[in-house]
């Protein structure tokens, strides 16, 4: 059987240098390329509430300053894990049928264009990759690679540290801590922060960062607590470009 590359992902065109990655929240009965050979290792559940976390934080930039670029894998991650490398990491890798990797390139390259794009036309720009987690103590992590995937160009505090302020004035519970290590969700070696990495892809000075943010169950699947989330996650990036 043959697949269609254009067909791995969805991608809605923006105006502000955010790019939001979504690669593990397609759910199985509304993926594409199902027949692919099941991963053998690694995690393959879809983690819910992350596209309506995103269609709110769309709503929010919009009515303010315009509209992030925003990328959703539409492959389920029991196929292809877009977060993942094609070698082997860790034990596991993105894909072990031959035929997704096609569909596997497409993605990249699309993200790959989106992060030239946007680095190329400001000084300040942001990748949000989004993910799912079941902490019970923490509502959000950040990663980045503890402070690889960060520039801080004017700045005292890094993105990570201002993120973590703007969220936690709010209300939510966030780590780590400012001036702390990462030691959960730091993000893969072969994770998309890693793959594409602002801070080393950006062709000027300026003040670049791709995050990993991990949103606990208990936020993505309650609906107040979703798009009041969505809503202050939004505000929040928003004042980082400033």
């Amino acid at each position: 059987m043959t697949f269609l590359p254009e067909k791995a992902f969805h991608l809605t065109a923006g105006s502000l240098p955010i790019v939001l990655t979504l690669p593990h929240a397609t759910p199985l009965e509304q993926s594409y390329a199902t027949e692919l050979q099941e991963r053998l290792r690694g995690l393959k559940k879809a983690e819910g509430g992350l596209i309506d976390i995103t269609e709110r934080f769309k709503q929010v930039c919009h009515s303010q300053k315009g509209t992030p670029y925003v990328l959703i894998a539409r492959v389920h991650r029991s196929r292809i894990d877009f977060s993942r490398s094609k070698q082997i990491v860790a034990g596991e890798r993105a894909y072990d049928d031959a035929r997704a990797e096609p569909l596997y390139d497409a993605f990249e390259q699309a993200l790959a264009g989106l992060v030239q794009q946007i680095t190329h036309a400001t000084p300040t720009a942001l990748l949000l990759d989004l993910h799912g987690c079941r902490s019970r103590d923490t509502d959000v992590y950040l990663g980045t690679l503890n402070g690889k995937t960060m520039t801080a160009n004017g700045h005292l505090d890094s993105l990570r540290d201002r993120l973590h302020a703007l969220l936690s004035n709010r209300g939510w519970k966030v780590e780590p801590k400012p001036g702390a290590t990462e030691t959960k969700f730091t993000g893969r070696s072969d994770s998309i922060i890693a793959r594409h990495n602002l801070a080393k892809l950006a062709a000027q000075p300026g003040n670049y960062g791709s995050l990993q943010i991990e949103i606990s169950q208990h936020i993505r699947l309650r609906a107040a607590n979703n798009q009041q989330f969505a809503h202050d996650l939004a505000e929040a990036t928003l004042t980082l470009l400033d």
